[in-house]
Parts: structure tokens; sequence; C-alpha cells
């Protein structure tokens, strides 16, 4: 798979170099693991270059260098990035601590705690070598201040990445849609109850995260995911996009350097892989694009982006009746990237693991949504749990039934489903205040 050079690169113009300028690409690799293998070392490799250009010194201090790189994230970066981190030798990772912001009702890093990091690790005689920012986390769909960040990499010369892997396919949502339109096409969808304040909110991410890309010098992408109902979630595949992909050659030729100097080695003209920029080999990378090929020849843009856009328009009306409800904690903010997440307000998180539990249990049940008017409930429900600075949330996410997953989210399916929830939650609460006055009881004797 060669690298597809972009007219519109995703990522472009770090630093001193033009936006546009056509040095841009993405890199289709088999496994995440893979492609942040291929980032890191990327980025260590121009971190070592950056560093020999600004300081005399010899082998020794370069060697040295490399114990002494700094990988900074914050605490809802994907977990794959720290893991890949180690495999290559990286041993100072900053995993700064988020803490909730009310006014993005999120998780995102905090500009100052990074920028007092990088200061205090650069006094201690450590040196930056790449800064992650996420749009839309796995565990809570936290946003960073992306544009904020890809400024201070710009100033200190520091490699910025993105971290959309979960929550970039969200961005197929991005192009508006015709309300008209969408009603022919998709009857009686829930794209009309996107309050202003969401579509808003939802407009600054987007937009955001485009400003930010045209500073990034990576992106991450994954495939498929399971959270929004975009393509198939049975590929492990991943994109990473670069502002200049002479960096990436560069950085795999002086891997391939020892292969292609030992004497054991394919080497039919015209078959060998003379386009080494990624680790797997030729037979995987084939098999690999043939099953993206059939993923992506039905999917339509357009019709795309109108069914990620009801699909976080249901979850946004889910999210607003569970916090109506008042007993449950909806303070995190993520139906834009396919997910609701919620806990009791004040009872432990045994109660409610205990209430996910009992919940799926009804969920699985066979008559669970017979009685909705014009048949059974189209959609697979998902739940899970997270936790979420050390409190347990019980994550709801939704899948079309259907093998074409374009069966329209009508308001009806999500009442059903909140109703099933509060059925749950009033036995629940029935069960536990009968408990409570069996004990007084019991104390009063």
């Amino acid at each position: 798979m060669q690298i597809a050079a972009s007219q519109h690169p995703a990522a472009h113009g770090s630093g001193g170099r033009t936006v546009g300028a056509g040095g841009g690409g993405g890199m289709l690799h088999s496994t995440s693991l893979e492609s942040l293998i291929v980032l890191l070392t990327t980025a260590r490799t121009q971190a070592h270059a950056r560093y020999l250009s600004a300081h005399f010194s010899g082998p020794e201090e370069e060697a040295r260098l490399t114990q002494r790189l700094v990988l900074y994230c914050s605490d809802q970066c994907q977990p794959l990035l720290r893991k890949a981190a180690r495999c290559i030798g990286i041993q100072h990772i900053r995993v700064l601590q988020t803490v909730y912001s009310p006014h993005v009702h999120n998780y995102p890093m905090q500009l100052e705690m990074l920028k007092a990091s990088l200061a205090e690790d650069v006094a201690h005689g450590l040196y930056p070598l790449l800064v992650c920012g996420v749009f839309g986390a796995l565990t809570t769909a936290a946003v960073d201040p992306l544009e904020e960040l890809a400024e201070l990499c710009r100033r200190v010369k520091v490699w910025f990445h993105i971290d959309a892997s979960h929550s970039g396919l969200a961005l197929a949502a991005a192009a508006p849609v015709a309300k008209e339109e969408s009603a022919q096409r998709m009857g009686p969808t829930l794209v009309e109850e996107m309050d202003t304040v969401a579509e808003q909110m939802w407009e600054q991410r987007t937009l955001a995260f485009h400003k930010a890309a045209l500073l990034a010098d990576s992106i991450h992408v994954g495939i498929s995911t399971s959270f929004l109902p975009t393509l198939s979630a049975n590929s492990s595949a991943a994109l990473l996009y670069v502002a200049e992909t002479a960096k990436v050659a560069v950085t795999m030729r002086r891997m391939h350097a020892e292969d292609e100097a030992g004497g054991n080695m394919w080497c039919t003209p015209g078959v060998v892989d003379s386009f080494p920029l990624r680790l797997d080999c030729p037979e995987m990378r084939s098999s690999e694009i043939i099953r993206l090929a059939l993923m992506l020849m039905p999917c339509n843009p357009a019709s795309m982006g109108r069914l990620v856009r009801g699909h976080q328009a249901a979850l946004r009306y889910f999210e607003q009746r569970v916090r109506a409800d008042g007993r449950f904690d909806c303070s995190v903010h993520a139906s834009c990237f396919g997910m609701v997440l919620f806990r009791w307000l004040t009872l432990a998180d045994e109660e409610t693991t205990a209430l996910m539990k009992r919940w799926s249990d009804v969920l699985a049940s066979s008559d669970t949504m017979g009685g909705i008017e014009g048949g059974g409930f189209p959609h697979r429900v998902s739940l899970g749990l997270t936790r979420i600075q050390r409190r347990v949330h019980v994550c709801v996410s939704l899948a079309a039934g259907g093998d074409d997953g374009e069966a329209c989210m009508r308001r009806c399916d999500v009442d059903a489903l909140v109703d099933s929830l509060k059925k749950v939650a009033d036995a629940w609460s029935n069960d536990s205040a009968s408990l409570t006055a069996a004990t007084t009881s019991k104390l009063v004797t």
C-alpha cells in the first residue's frame, strides 16, 4: 500500500512549512499498534535531528538523548500510545491528569498544566518528544483544546499529534445536511431534535479540529468503530496522516537498512518490497486493502453524513431524557461521538454496576420491546462499564439492527429504551427502600 499523497492533506503546515505544499499524505496500517510504532519512531528520529541541529555533540550524546525523551498526553489518551512508546524504549511518559470542565462538560487537557510540565522537564535536562491531543477519547469522548495545543507545539518546535483513533469518523457528520433531504431519505429521524446548543458545540469542535489539523504533524484515525454507524467494526486497520511523508520515509529507511544489507532476503525483480514505509509483510498489506475496499464500496459520503448526524441526534435525545430523570449523573457529554455515559447520582459504584447488569438482562429478554407499536426495537443496544476518574459509569451505544445499518432511529425507539431503564431503576429503588425499611424496623425493635 503506497502512501497516497493528498492534494489537501489532513495534517499540514507545522513550523515553517507552507500549508498545502503537497508533502503530506496518509498511510494505511494493518493495526493501530503498527501505526503508532511508525509514528513514534519517526517523531524520535526528528527529535534527534532537531537536537543535533542546535547542539554540537557526538554519538555518545545522541545515545543519551534517547534516555531523556518525554511523551506528553492526558489520561484520556488511548492506552495503546503509551504501550507503543514503551515498546520502542521511551522511558519518560507524562500522563497529565484531567479534571471535569463545566464549560465543555467533559475532561479536556489543561493547557497550563502542559506548559508547566514542559518547563519543568526541560529544566531537569529532559527533551520533549511529542505532545498528543485527543479528539473524542475512547472512554469519555473528551476533546482537548487542539488549536491551543497545536500553536504551543509550533512555537516550541515539538511534534504535535492528534489522536482521533476512536471518534475521528464522527467527522463524517460535519457536512451540512438539508432537513428536507434528510426527512425524505431517513423518514422520522431525530435530526431535527438536535438542539441549537449541541449543534453549535459540535460545529465548534469540528472547526477546531480542522484548524488544528493544519498545524499538526500527524493524525491517527481508526478505520472502524463500534460506536458510530459508519463502517463495519471488523477491521483493525488504522490511517496515519502525516504532514511530511519524507520524514517517515527517512525513518523507515534506517529501520530497513540492516535487512537490506543482510544476505537473506527476497530479491526477485519486480516482487521485492520497494516501498518500505510499513512494518508488516506485503501479503498482510494486500489482504487488508481488499478487506477495506469491500467495506468502502457500498459507502456513500452524503448518506453516511446523514446517518451519523441522525445517530448523534438520537443519542443526544437519549442523553437529555436520562439527565431529566434526576436520579442519574449524566454530566459527561459524549453523544456526538456515539455514546451516553451516566451513573447513579447518590449511590455507590457497586449499585451502578448492578443497575447495568439488571438492565442488560431486561434488554436481552425476548419480549422487552414487544409492546412498541410497529414492531420490536430495531437497534442493538450495547451496554458496558467505563471508569472515569475512579467512578464507574454505564456506557450506552446504539447500532442499527439491519445489515445495511440504515434503519431510522425514531423518537419512540429512544423513548422505549429510556422507559426500560426507568423501570429497572424504579424496581431497584423499591427494593432498596424495602431493605432500608426492614433494617430500620429491626433496629427499632
